[in-house]
């Protein structure tokens, strides 16, 4: 009988039974499908990323010196163990971060997740990707190399032109300018104070997530607002099953997280813009080197500070004259953030479909097209200025172009025009993809040509090659937003394994994981700390494998 069952070793010591507590937590239970992808999770890949951040960001904290930054990291770089290796990954755990943020942003804005009853929801989401920037922006500042130097630059600079109060602004986030000691002791505290503001404002979010559910899917919300999953019997506890699969997604993101920048620092002529690595002091006469180390900022603020060629010198609003380069980051920055906080309050239909609110997800699209070309155009040609017209034009045909396209897509699917098989959708969906990327990189490549001989000819390649790119990323939309509408996939036979046949795969994978570890184990911490770090990374998501056959295997899934 189940109450003669001899009590856990964890039961007789603490008292209380883990899987009973595990229960009791206060999560609901979540249908079975939210664990076939990772679409539904990259909230939680998000939270990976944060707690990898803090506990590498204390470590790396015990030996920075706002006094000597430049000094004390290169000291911690070259002396203790596995510091470049934490450092690096620090850096790219913040990349990671960004790059979660955005999808997850973006998937919830394409699927409605912004509709009652998650206004509220949606709202600390904008503000925490907002935060997020600001916390990687000021981090990446604090090592004191060439990169940060014009990172915080840039950032001074924007702040001391800030009308009337900008002297305050810019002593309040960068110091007086007195020693190196007070700008690197506000680039810290800012740092610190902004992961702090991250970490509440998530705590906030994670529970309003928690307390409205998931979005279900389309099938259950019939594109209607509001989309709340209802607990039945079908569903299974919180407990060991979105407990497991939680794990192998961190197992996944911590060996990436891992494995990514430890190759790239073992690379040769990396790009100084996506270097895990700290270039040289800002002092240095490499420094001054615009080819080796272009004047650039944090690749994530790529599209304002390109924004800010278009607007040299300054601009006159009424009585008042603002500097250009802040202008031009308040309108090209601050508009579309605008925009997207006030998004729950400028939609207010009950319409999920993307096809039924032709102009939200249109914009949305193009959101997407414009991070992509102005983050493009400024890694390629930094600090070249660009007349506004021309500016206006080439970002104003791609605003056009999706607008009337999803309109007119939006007119065809109310009219039922687009009764699509699951097969015909998935294929489009692949053809649009690679078009979109030969697109981005076309664009890219004529629009360079054109910075570069200023030719009608170039110019017409650019537009023709902006255009199709435009319409590659509203067929990457449409098929990706259709392919869950009216038309099911087929069904196919659940993907099983034996026992047998997972115990010799895990095996294998497990003889293959101490093999690698066994090669880097030994290696020196300081000169093959970056090999180490690929070999850790590879060694967790092999363990992520691991746990996926043991769900596999056991659940079912």
């Amino acid at each position: 009988m189940e109450n003669d069952e001899k009590p856990s070793i964890t039961q007789k010591f603490l008292g209380v039974n883990p899987v009973s507590l595990m229960n009791e937590l206060p999560v609901k239970k979540n249908p079975t499908y939210m664990r076939k992808g990772f679409m539904y999770w990259t909230g939680a890949l998000i939270s990976v990323a944060f707690v990898y951040q803090i506990i590498t960001g204390l470590v790396l904290l015990l030996y920075y010196n706002p006094a000597h930054p430049y000094t004390s990291t290169q000291l911690m770089l070259t002396t203790v163990p596995y510091a470049q290796l934490i450092d690096a990954t620090h850096l790219y755990g913040a990349f990671a971060m960004i790059v979660l943020v955005y999808i997850h942003l973006f998937r919830n804005y394409f699927a409605g997740a912004y509709k009652r009853p998650r206004q509220l929801q949606w709202i600390t989401g904008v503000i925490l990707l907002a935060l997020t920037i600001g916390v990687c922006f000021f981090g990446y500042s604090m090592p004191g190399d060439v990169l940060g130097a014009d990172a915080e630059g840039v950032g001074s600079g924007f702040a001391f032109a800030t009308p009337v109060i900008g002297p305050s602004i810019q002593i309040i986030l960068f110091g007086n300018g007195s020693n190196t000691a007070s700008l690197f002791s506000r680039l810290l505290g800012w740092h610190i104070i902004l992961a702090a503001l991250v970490g509440l404002l998530f705590g906030l979010h994670f529970f309003m997530a928690e307390y409205h559910n998931i979005m279900p899917s389309r099938k259950e919300s019939k594109d209607r607002a509001p989309a709340i999953v209802k607990e039945d019997d079908t569903m299974k506890a919180w407990y060991p099953y979105n407990f497991v699969f939680t794990i192998q997604l961190a197992l996944f993101a911590f060996g990436f997280i891992l494995l990514i920048p430890s190759v790239i620092a073992l690379l040769p002529n990396v790009p100084a813009l996506f270097s895990p690595l700290p270039g040289p002091s800002r002092f240095s006469p490499l420094a001054g080197n615009p080819v080796l180390y272009p004047d650039y900022p944090p690749w994530f603020l790529l599209f304002v500070y390109k924004a800010v060629d278009f607007f040299k010198g300054t601009v006159s609003i009424g009585p008042f004259t603002l500097n250009g380069g802040l202008f031009a980051s308040g309108v090209f920055g601050g508009l579309p953030l605008l925009y997207l906080l006030a998004l729950p309050f400028i939609d207010r239909s009950d319409d999920l479909h993307p096809l039924k609110r032709p102009i939200i997800t249109g914009i949305g699209i193009y959101l997407i097209i414009y991070l992509t070309i102005l983050s493009v155009w400024g890694a390629m040609t930094p600090g070249v200025p660009v007349p506004l017209a021309d500016a206006l034009f080439v970002l104003g045909v791609p605003f056009v172009i999706v607008i009337l396209g999803m309109l007119a897509i939006g007119h065809l699917y109310r009219k039922g025009k687009l009764d699509i098989t699951y097969d015909k959708i998935m294929g489009s969906l692949a053809v649009f993809i690679i078009f979109l990327m030969i697109g981005i990189f076309a664009t890219a490549v004529n629009f360079s040509a054109f910075l570069s001989l200023d030719s009608v000819g170039s110019l017409m390649d650019t537009l023709a090659a902006g255009a199709a790119t435009s319409f590659a990323a509203v067929g990457v939309a449409r098929t990706a937003s259709v392919s869950y509408a009216k038309t099911a996939p087929p069904k196919r036979k659940p993907v099983t394994m034996s026992k047998d046949s997972a115990t010799i795969l895990v095996t294998i994978l497990l003889v293959i994981s101490v093999a690698i570890m066994s090669l880097v184990i030994n290696l020196n911490p300081i000169s093959g700390q970056m090999i180490f770090g690929v070999g850790l990374g590879v060694d967790l998501i092999i363990a992520g494998f691991v746990l996926r056959l043991y769900r596999l295997v056991v659940y079912n899934e």
